[in-house]
Formats: structure tokens, C-alpha cells, sequence
């Protein structure tokens, strides 16, 4: 079956075991920005074995640390409902905690390195303008 997420195409080099050990280790030490690194890794099966637990740990570690990315990126994972229905007062409650940290997810004319960050950025917009997610 393909998401809207699974039909992204990652352009971006493998990651190598060198740099997985080296976001571990700072995601060990509570670095919020190497958590979210390692949940698109889990997520997108970037240099470990795709494991969406995984993915979800390390995305809501981040997320939690009040990370703005991570943020967006956990309610993206729960808006792609990848083995699970879909679970909108999550991606809401992500989005929206994104968006009161300023968040602003890329445009396509201003790609992020995962270029899978801009698939929802239409209906972030929507839910952190007040739209119903639908």
C-alpha cells in the first residue's frame, strides 16, 4: 500500500553507520534535533531497518523536548496512520504545538533535506489556521 509519505522520493545519501553512532550518542544526551534525525531514519528505513516504534520514540522524544520539527514531524507520523487509523487529535495537537513555536514547515521551492517534510504542509496550514482536518 502507498501513503502520500511512502510515495516520497528520498534524495538524500544513505546514512552511514559513522553518523547513526554519532546522533545516537548525542540523542543520548538529550539533543532534540539528533532525536528527530534518528525518527526519519526509523521512519524512512535510512540507514537502519524501517521499525515505525522506532520512529515514533524518537520523533516524540524530540517532540516533547519542545523541538518544533520533531513537533511537526510526530504529527506528520501520526498523519500518514502507517498501521493505525488515523489519529487527528494527534497530528492536531503536534501540528499546533509546532506552530506556536513558529514553525513553518518547507516549501517545495525551498526543499528541506528530508524532502518528505513538505507532503503535509498544506494541511498543517490548515489545522494551525483553525480548518478542521478532514
Amino acid at each position: 500500500m502507498t501513503t502520500r509519505f511512502t510515495r516520497c522520493i528520498h534524495v538524500r545519501q544513505p546514512m552511514t553507520q559513522e553518523t547513526l553512532n554519532i546522533l545516537r550518542a548525542a540523542a543520548e544526551q538529550g539533543d532534540a534535533k539528533a532525536l528527530n534525525k534518528l525518527g526519519f531514519a526509523y521512519w524512512l528505513g535510512d540507514g537502519v531497518p524501517r521499525d515505525l516504534e522506532e520512529a515514533e520514540k524518537w520523533f516524540r522524544q524530540s517532540a516533547e523536548l519542545g523541538n518544533a520539527s520533531g513537533q511537526y514531524e510526530l504529527g506528520c507520523f501520526y498523519h500518514s496512520a502507517l498501521g493505525s487509523p488515523l489519529n487527528s487529535i494527534e497530528v492536531v495537537y503536534w501540528w499546533r504545538e509546532a506552530a506556536g513555536r513558529g514553525y513553518i514547515p518547507p516549501r517545495p521551492n525551498n526543499p528541506s533535506p528530508y524532502p518528505c517534510q513538505t507532503v503535509y504542509a498544506d494541511e498543517y496550514r490548515r489545522v494551525t489556521l483553525g480548518v478542521a482536518l478532514c
